[in-house]
């Protein structure tokens, strides 16, 4: 009849229609997952071709490969659906692609059976012509091995779906609606098969309709989201690109993801394999390695930004909970910030400690007696000056005399150490060194000769056969809870008490 011809006019239109959209599907980026969304689109829009081709003749084998045909496309679009839903929900080429390989083969081998059916006849029982508002199809009764085969596409439909909605935990919210959209439209097929066996009217082509909605959703979906150039295409990059570690926890506190940064990391602190699986799926505890630390802020769910120290690294973790707390995820960033550190301790090293002797600097020395002052303690200040110096470099050069003084400095340092955990050694310029100590006068004098002795005890080597016994002038200034006794008084007061040392004869000990 001609009022019908629009039906078929309709389904074949719309499968060159998009048979089209699945050609410009592959422009740039061509990512895998726009490569099998758009498989799926042309195999739907085959199928729809082909049906509308099997309901305009009427040439019985002509119909019968038609019909075949159309198997080829309902038997491996869910396979291409399936990876579709794999590669969105983890970007893998390899083991997607692998995945896909394994679940065509029952397909493919229904399709060889269908195809070879008149020969052994294990797909179908009887094959017939039947007509349906005045257009003719193929109406085909199965065997029991072809109904069981059937069954297989349907379960990956129902399985593509189910990932799809798993997905949705790993999405920012705005794209969460693409998948819920994505697995409606994979549903519409099964909806209409089962939605059409309960009207009492037959529907030439049924299959092939529902097909045209599924596909006009799933285009829909793709134009108004851009799932598959942003998301999650950009998401592995970016997080593959990143250099801090990116750890996700699920609401049960176990690892669900990781980036190639954050098992480095983890290598490195605690020596867990990089290259394996063997993070994914285990406990914050376990992957941290009882680090109270890090797990208790990690199991309370805090929103929180700390540094955190193990071994020789220094890291810095923000911890940010994700959705509610009851079933919500938990983002944890590790930054590395042990290269900065250990610049920022270089730093340190340069400004406050002598580049030559390596102990204090003229500038951390002060600051440490400022420290000693505003504490109200009492201390001493000792200011030593290396005796005859000048005559010491003019007759062995300035090589031997720096490494004089940097013995000299390691020297000063290990005694006073030893005498107290306070005291403080410092280079104040040229030959001339300072120390502070938690000792009252008569200690500091005792303390203080007892260095010149070690100091006369231990010659440094000069040249090869030549030692020299190196001896220092010693001023003594205190504090006896002196307000005023700022580091220019205390220096002046030691430098008189030395210049009294040094006239009476050196290696002398004087106090102001």
């Amino acid at each position: 009849m001609d009022w019908m011809e629009p039906y078929t006019y309709y389904l074949s239109i719309f499968g060159l229609l998009l048979f089209f959209v699945g050609i410009i599907l592959l422009k740039k980026p061509r990512t895998l997952s726009r490569i099998l969304l758009s498989t799926s689109l042309l195999l739907i829009s085959l199928f729809i071709i082909f049906t509308a081709l099997e309901l305009l003749f009427e040439h019985y084998q002509l119909m019968l490969w038609l019909r075949n045909l159309q198997q080829v496309s309902l038997y491996l679009c869910p396979v291409i659906l399936f990876g579709y839903a794999r590669e969105l929900y983890k970007q893998n080429h390899k083991i997607t692609m692998k995945y896909v390989y394994i679940l065509a083969i029952p397909s493919v081998l229904s399709v060889l059976l269908i195809f070879t059916n008149q020969w052994h006849g294990w797909m179908r029982e009887s094959v017939g012509i039947q007509e349906i508002w005045n257009l003719t199809e193929i109406a085909v009764m199965p065997t029991r091995l072809g109904m069981v085969l059937s069954v297989y596409p349907t379960f990956l439909t129902f399985f593509t779906v189910v990932l799809l909605l798993r997905n949705m935990g790993d999405l920012p919210v705005n794209y969460r609606w693409s998948h819920i959209f994505s697995a409606v439209a994979i549903c519409i097929p099964l909806v209409f098969t089962m939605l059409f066996s309960f009207i009492p009217y037959n529907v030439p082509g049924k299959m092939a309709l529902s097909f045209t909605f599924m596909a006009i959703l799933l285009v829909i979906v793709n134009k108004r989201y851009d799932l598959n150039s942003i998301w999650p295409v950009s998401r592995h990059k970016i997080l593959e690109s990143l250099d801090e570690g990116i750890l996700l926890f699920d609401y049960s506190n176990r690892l669900i993801e990781i980036n190639h940064s954050g098992s480095r990391i983890l290598q490195q602190t605690f020596q867990w394999d990089a290259s394996s699986d063997q993070l994914l799926g285990r406990h914050v505890s376990e992957i941290f390695q009882q680090d109270q630390e890090v797990i208790m802020p990690v199991v309370n769910r805090e929103d929180i930004r700390f540094e955190w120290k193990s071994h020789t690294s220094y890291f810095q973790l923000n911890i940010v909970p994700l959705g509610n707390e009851q079933n919500g995820m938990l983002l944890v960033v590790i930054t590395d910030l042990t290269e900065m550190k250990l610049i920022e301790q270089k730093l340190y090293q340069l400004a406050h400690h002598d580049e030559l002797t390596c102990i204090s600097n003229r500038r951390s020395f002060i600051e440490k007696f400022n420290e000693l002052v505003n504490s109200n303690s009492d201390f001493s200040f000792l200011l030593l000056d290396v005796d005859y110096f000048k005559q010491f470099n003019d007759n062995y050069g300035h090589i031997v005399g720096d490494q004089v003084l940097q013995k000299l400095a390691l020297l000063l340092d290990s005694f006073f150490s030893g005498q107290s955990e306070q005291s403080t050694v410092g280079r104040i310029g040229g030959e001339e060194f300072a120390v502070l100590i938690d000792k009252g006068v008569d200690d500091t004098i005792r303390i203080a000769k007892e260095f010149q002795q070690l100091l006369a005890d231990q010659p440094i080597r000069v040249t090869e056969l030549e030692e020299e016994v190196i001896s220092v002038s010693i001023g003594i200034a205190t504090n006896s809870h002196n307000d005023l006794f700022t580091f220019e008084r205390a220096y002046n007061e030691a430098d008189q008490a030395l210049y009294r040392a040094k006239n009476g004869g050196r290696d002398e000990v004087e106090v102001y």
